[in-house]
């Protein structure tokens, strides 16, 4: 709403809400009920003990305080059963009850039932609804259909009947929808003609019981001994203890004697069947086996049967086990050995067996089963001793006596003792007979001096032996030397005589170990000794001549320096020696003796004009960063590659060029040019260079290039105008008096009208004066120079010309000059701090700064404007040019619209409330400077209580318009 429009709503309202006076004294009961003249205008006061009047205007309704209302029957009364109505000192009082459906608060209420919600408390009494959705729930009687009262929020039938919905109340009925039967054990249930059918129960559970009314559904459980599986099928327990049901047949625990064989449908029978039969043997269908029987037969549930010849019924299993018959071979069973219970002895037999009735055990090491008696005998195992001479090795074989002094059996081998030089060597095992001493140990090659002594073999071209010694012929190099005598072993022709240190091209002869390392050494039977250091084994004479060991000094001999035929060279010296088994010379000039490999018999080999051994031995000419390298028989010269030196030249000069001009402080762009350390911190060279880091303060900025000399740190980075605070950072001369630069800052001067604010620090570049301080309100008219803030909420602040000042924002009230302000005739305008303030006209007839200024019956000032509120003008400024009625603070003297708090009035007609006032129709445009709204008889109701129909015509235009833009919509 705009404010003008919104101005004349809030004054039409204060006339309505008039605090006229009431010459009673009583408080008004209604006001505002309508518009009157005179009494006469107003409706008859709706109560006996109220009194109408018409106060400005208006109708109002207040009490009678000569009316009593003990003296109006049932003055008090209000019509409701739950209140207490009284009358205590005239005035009336209802107070609410609490019980038998009367209340204070809804706790008071009985708990709902199943169809009724929450109770409400209303008018001081329970207030119960039906809940929705519930068929059978009722407000009314009406909500139920055929003869059904509605009882407690409920549809009732009489005794014998059920409410059906629509079919209402139904004689005999069990349910009247499918909900009502119990589906939880079924597949489905439906209700047909008042009767619950059911289309299949679930596993486990059955509708055994079905007479009406039938709504508990598949009610049994098919698990119980009664309706086991189905309805009426009972668990017998005949010949039987704990019947069981798996809900689908019984089963039992039966009676000693009896089994349930016979389980057909749910097997209600119990134990039917006896167990002694020999089809039925201790359980159902277990028959006694025929197997190797001559007669079946059954007692107390084992099979008894005889059998044929050979075999025995010796296990007879329990129940369950099925029967196996006779069961056990008598001729083969180790346990049952020609009768059941007989079992083969593990007398010294780990592993009892049994043939043709008999035990034939295998035997443990050392005896034997050498009696074997029959059934029922009891079998005595593996009883003799397989060590006796009598029993040696097997039963019944006897040791025998040939050249044998005393016999003996040990381990089952007769191992008797021999007479003279024979030998008991062949000890044959049993089942073989025993030989005696059947070897004559003096002769024998394969049993020489004692049993299974052989002569060797090895390297023997033919074997023999004498007295108990082998005496073979030998094969090539090789010599019997050692011949042992026995027990020990025969070693053949045991020795290399090409080879053996010991018997070195003969038995015996051994190698000399004179100056000899180690041990000596034979090869091709001459000695061949390794020497100590210093010696050699030169000379090495044949057998049968004694070895002479190293016999040669090699440390010292020129003709065997270091070894046997090592002559030392005289090339390019004179007069060569042997020292320490290395060769010595004395070399001609220009030569060197350099390659001294081994015992060094090249003589001086070595020319030292060569870039390898440049003036001595091993200076080689190094060609490192260089195109060319030469000797001159005493240094090494190069021709350097661009940035490298031959700097450094001591001695040979091996090392080339060696040093990087590039980057060697002490030797930057060239060998003789060093990087200076004037105001240097710490030299450096780069890219040929001087790089140094400076002290503080100081620059290397010109860094000049070999082969001038280095200038350090030569510029003071405080002070330079041109490296101010670092090489080549310039101080900006933009807008400058004199440029300046002061502990590596620029602190330029400036031209008027402009500052050097900033003053950025390296690296950033200087940006001279850069602030224009004749219009900067940061900076104004010097640097940090700040405008103050505004004053207002009309005030912009600025800096012109160096000067701080202010501009309006150019909002509602504000202002630059006077004339951008607006105003009426009533009003002389000012532009004060860049707001607009009016003031009333003086001595101009109908202008006002104050209502005090105005005409007593006038009220009140509006815009220095005196209303006329005897249903003449009233003046109210408003639009873009006018007030800003919602910033009452631009006003000289705020507009006062406070009216007293009457309370809400009671506007029957019309609905104010009802107005859509957010509705584009009711806009007014702004009005042109003043509006008037002009009243044929209505006055501003003020302070004054006067009329105030001009009011009331300007609220009617705007319901009118509310009306209309309704019916349009409509």
């Amino acid at each position: 709403m705009k404010p003008g429009l919104a101005l004349v709503f809030a004054i039409c309202l204060a006339g309505c809400r008039s605090s006229a006076h009431d010459p009673s004294g009583a408080a008004p009961l209604r006001q505002g009920l309508a518009s009157c003249a005179a009494v006469g205008d107003c409706a008859a006061a709706p109560g006996a003990c109220e009194l109408t009047a018409c106060t400005n205007h208006a109708c109002v309704v207040t009490p009678d305080p000569a009316c009593d209302c003990t003296l109006q029957a049932g003055a008090c009364d209000d019509g409701n059963a739950c209140t207490l109505d009284l009358c205590a000192l005239g005035a009336c009082s209802n107070t609410p009850l609490a019980g038998g459906g009367c209340c204070t608060a809804p706790g008071d209420c009985a708990a709902p039932n199943a169809c009724q919600q929450s109770p409400t408390c209303d008018a001081a009494t329970c207030t119960y609804i039906a809940k929705a959705g519930n068929v059978a729930c009722c407000n009314a009687i009406s909500d139920c259909t055929g003869t059904a009262t509605c009882v407690a929020n409920t549809c009732t039938c009489g005794a014998g009947t059920k409410y059906c919905d629509a079919r209402g109340c139904i004689p005999n009925a069990e349910c009247c929808t499918a909900a009502q039967c119990d589906s939880t054990n079924s597949n489905g249930a439906t209700c047909t003609s008042g009767a619950c059918s059911y289309s299949s129960c679930k596993a486990g559970h059955g509708d055994c019981v079905t007479t009406a009314p039938d709504t508990n559904g598949c009610e049994t459980d098919l698990t119980g001994l009664s309706n086991c599986g189905g309805c009426g099928n009972v668990c017998n327990a005949v010949n039987a203890s704990a019947p069981a049901c798996d809900g689908t047949s019984c089963s039992y625990t039966c009676n000693p004697g009896f089994g349930d064989c016979i389980k057909v449908g749910a097997n209600t029978d119990g134990c039917e069947s006896s167990t002694n039969t020999t089809a039925s043997c201790g359980a159902c269908g277990r028959g006694c086996s025929s197997t190797n029987t001559a007669v079946r037969s059954c007692a107390a549930g084992v099979c008894t049967s005889s059998c044929a010849v050979g075999f025995g019924n010796c296990s007879q299993p329990v129940a369950p086990a099925p029967d196996d018959g006779c069961e056990v071979d008598l001729t083969t069973s180790s346990t049952n050995c020609g009768a059941c219970g007989r079992g083969c002895s593990a007398n010294n037999a780990p592993a009892p067996s049994c043939a043709g009735g008999l035990c034939n055990s295998a035997c443990s090491a050392g005896f034997g089963n050498c009696t074997q008696p029959a059934a029922p005998t009891a079998d005595d195992g593996c009883e003799t001793d397989l060590n006796s001479t009598g029993n040696c090795g097997a039963c019944g074989r006897t040791c025998s006596l040939s050249n044998v002094s005393v016999a003996a059996c040990t381990g089952g081998l007769c191992t008797s003792t021999c007479s003279g030089t024979f030998g008991n060597c062949s000890h044959p095992a049993a089942p073989a007979l025993d030989d005696g001493c059947e070897v004559n140990l003096s002769s024998a090659t394969a049993n020489c001096g004692t049993c299974g002594r052989a002569c060797s073999l090895a390297n023997v071209s033919a074997a023999s032996c004498t007295s108990g010694l082998c005496t073979s012929t030998c094969s090539g190099t090789f010599g019997n030397c050692s011949q042992p005598v026995a027990p020990a072993a025969d070693d053949g022709c045991e020795v290399n005589l090409a080879s053996s240190a010991g018997n070195c091209g003969g038995c015996g002869r051994a190698c000399s170990n004179a100056s000899v390392s180690g041990a000596p050494t034979c090869s091709g039977g001459l000695c061949t000794s390794a020497c100590v250091a210093g010696h050699g084994n030169c000379a090495r004479p044949a057998f049968p001549t004694a070895d002479d060991g190293c016999e040669v000094s090699t440390s010292s001999d020129p003709s065997n320096c270091s070894g046997c035929g090592v002559v030392c060279n005289p090339a390019n010296a004179s007069a060569p020696s042997c020292v320490v088994s290395v060769c010595a010379y004395s070399c001609n000039s220009g030569f060197a003796d350099c390659l001294k490999a081994g015992a060094n018999t090249d003589g001086c080999e070595t020319n030292l004009s060569g870039l390898a051994n440049c003036g001595g031995c091993g200076n080689v000419c190094n060609p490192t960063n260089a195109s060319a390298a030469s000797c001159n028989g005493t240094s090494c010269s190069y021709t350097c590659t661009a940035g490298f030196g031959d700097c450094a030249r001591a001695g040979a000069n091996t090392d080339g060029c060696e040093t990087n001009l590039t980057n060697d402080p002490l030797h930057c762009g060239s060998c003789v040019r060093a990087c200076s350390a004037v105001g240097v911190a710490a030299t450096a060279c780069a890219a040929s260079l001087c790089t140094s880091t400076c002290n503080a303060g100081l620059g290397n900025c010109t860094r000049p290039a070999a082969p001038g000399a280095d200038d350090g740190c030569e510029t003071d980075l405080m002070l330079s105008t041109s490296n101010c605070g670092g090489c080549g950072r310039a101080c900006d001369n933009t807008e400058t008096a004199a440029v300046t630069c002061s502990i590596g800052v620029c602190t330029s001067s400036c031209l008027t009208g402009f500052g050097n604010c900033s003053r950025p620090v390296s690296p950033a570049p200087d940006n001279g004066c850069e602030t224009t301080t004749s219009s900067d309100p940061v900076n104004c008219n010097m640097c940090g120079s700040v405008c103050p803030a505004p004053t207002n909420a009309c005030q912009v602040t600025l800096c012109a010309s160096s000067a701080c000042g202010y501009v309006s924002t150019g909002g509602p009230g504000c202002c630059n000059a006077a004339a951008t302000c607006g105003a009426n005739v009533c009003q002389n305008v000012a532009c004060t701090a860049n707001r607009c303030v009016f003031s009333g006209k003086a001595g101009v007839l109908g202008c006002c700064n104050a209502p005090a200024d105005c005409p007593a019956q006038s009220n009140p000032c509006l815009a220095n404007t005196c209303t006329n509120n005897t249903c003449g003008t009233m003046v109210i400024l408003c639009g873009d040019g006018g007030v800003d009625m919602t910033a009452p603070e631009d006003m000289v003297a705020p507009l006062d619209l406070t009216v007293p708090d009457l309370g809400t009035p009671d506007l029957a007609t019309p609905d104010l409330a009802a107005i859509d006032l957010a509705t584009p129709d009711l806009s007014l445009p702004d009005a042109a400077l003043p509006l008037s709204l002009t009243g044929g008889g209505g006055c501003f109701a003020g302070g004054g209580g006067e009329p105030a129909s001009g009011l009331w015509i300007a609220a009617a235009i705007v319901l009118l318009l509310a009306f209309r833009r309704r019916i349009r919509r409509a």
